[in-house]
């Protein structure tokens, strides 16, 4: 027959006054233990092994499969251990709605996160993956640092990447249009990359605007490829060499004045145009030049005609027919050097005399008006030139043929130099 106990019910040892189990209908509490004994519940299956124990002087509850294997337990220094033996893991929580939101699945190596739908938000685990965001739900990635400023945002809803200083500002960004910025706001950003034994191989220093390929042991080079995949630009570290075109391609160089605005590739408008199609080298200025050493207490410009003094150095005209004559200063009105030779720029007192090409001389009527094709010679006026008029004296001090004509008394005309 079924026994009815009413109010507190008490059991002690036997000899012994101290309680150590407790029922209390008021509470509906139960209390195991105490008073030197350790309060346990273990449970039984049909078999009598022991399928749960709850262990209250070690703290931990224990949960064994029908072999006596353990598959579960919690307390051991504080962790839950989950699956063993023949049984998987899992922890699955549900909403009040009862939709899985959080499923851990140890058999599966997975964690993966759903949202109200039921759909899948984040997954990791997949194939060693860590998939963020989905329906409706943008993944993105927050790091921050002690004091709870951002250093690192990953965002998947603007396809970004950005690094923060430790005071906020922004010193690396991936992704916005495509591109990549290093540095800023006092940080210097540099690209360093390594080969597999550790040995710098690349650096890009975005304090210096400087590109550094190679090592030790290795050779930089460039290789561009076309679309077909042919190599286009090659730049051989080993080998010092710079090749363009080919497969198909010509090699083209154009080098544009800093007045150019977007030169959209029209190589027309370069001031230095190498063609290797064509073979060409096409420069916009007008003379070939080499520089002299001129006399430094004797002013001249460019467009002076020049002689050579006692000492060998260069003075401006100041004879008729002087067979002394080297040249004229290249640089004035319309025509610049398009090639100086003998270029030093550590030496002073020194200018461009026109040799081939073009160029504009400072000119006077005092033998005459200049007409087009005129030969050209050295005059009594300092530094101009004058018209050879048929004169024998002019032998072997013609500097260049008239290309305009001129009636006043002091000017530029263009010529043509034809030193003879």
């Amino acid at each position: 027959m079924p026994e009815t106990f009413n109010g507190l019910v008490n059991i002690q040892r036997d000899g012994a006054t101290d309680t150590t189990i407790s029922l209390n209908p008021d509470t509906g509490d139960v209390v195991l233990g105490g008073n030197a004994v350790s309060g346990d519940i273990r449970l039984h299956d049909t078999t009598g092994q022991i399928r749960i124990n709850i262990d209250a002087d070690s703290n931990v509850i224990t949960i064994r499969n029908a072999a006596g294997d353990i598959i579960a337990q919690l307390g051991s220094n504080g962790n839950l251990t989950l699956g063993g033996p023949g049984s998987d893991g899992d922890i699955t929580m549900r909403d009040a709605n009862n939709i899985t939101r959080i499923r851990l699945d140890a058999d599966a190596q997975r964690l993966r996160i759903f949202n109200e739908a039921g759909q899948r938000i984040v997954s990791l685990g997949d194939n060693g993956n860590l998939t963020l965001g989905g329906p409706d739900h943008d993944g993105d990635i927050s790091l921050r640092d002690t004091a709870s400023t951002t250093r690192l945002s990953l965002d998947a809803e603007n396809n970004r990447m950005r690094i923060f200083a430790e005071d906020g500002t922004r010193i690396v960004s991936l992704g916005d249009n495509g591109n990549l910025t290093l540095g800023g706001t006092g940080h210097d950003g540099d690209l360093t990359m390594h080969d597999a034994s550790g040995v710098q191989t690349v650096r890009i220093n975005g304090d210096f605007a400087s590109l550094t390929l190679g090592s030790d042991t290795q050779d930089g080079d460039i290789i561009l490829k076309d679309s077909d995949g042919n190599d286009a630009i090659g730049l051989d570290g080993n080998l010092a060499n710079l090749c363009m075109g080919g497969n198909g391609r010509d090699g083209v160089i154009a080098l544009f004045p800093g007045s150019e605005n977007n030169p959209n590739n029209d190589a027309s408008r370069a001031n230095i145009h190498l063609n290797g199609d064509a073979g060409d080298i096409r420069l916009r200025n007008g003379d070939c030049a080499e520089d002299f050493s001129v006399l430094p207490e004797v002013p001249c410009a460019p467009g002076d005609v020049m002689v050579l003094g006692g000492d060998g150095l260069l003075v401006p005209c100041s004879q008729a027919f002087d067979t002394a004559v080297v040249g004229v200063i290249s640089g004035a009105d319309l025509y610049r050097p398009g090639i100086v030779l003998d270029r030093q720029d550590h030496l002073e007192h020194r200018h461009p005399i026109a040799l081939v090409g073009k160029v504009c001389v400072r000119v006077t009527n005092s033998n005459g008006p200049i007409r087009i094709g005129d030969l050209l010679t050295p005059s009594d006026k300092a530094g101009h030139a004058m018209a050879a008029r048929g004169d024998t004296r002019a032998f072997g001090a013609v500097i260049g043929k008239a290309l305009a004509n001129f009636d006043a008394d002091d000017g530029l005309i263009p010529m043509v130099i034809a030193l003879q």
